[in-house]
């Protein structure tokens, strides 16, 4: 969990992420579903709205 928030962190870092090569699965969402895996669904839902924050209307983000 800690080394997937510093992937976050520097990721979030970056302002300006290109296409490609922007990561296939944002850190952030990846963060949530690992979240959600031990069931932190309130501290996850934060992830998942940072993620759509970055990439709108990212299917998989909206449905977690």
């Amino acid at each position: 969990m800690a080394k997937l928030k510093e992937a976050v962190a520097i990721e979030d870092s970056i302002d300006d992420l290109s296409q490609p090569p922007y990561p296939v699965i944002p850190a952030n969402e990846l963060c949530g579903y690992l979240l959600l895996e031990f069931n932190r669904p309130a501290e996850a839902t934060n992830y998942f709205q940072k993620a759509l924050l970055r990439t709108l209307n990212r299917p998989k983000a909206i449905f977690a």
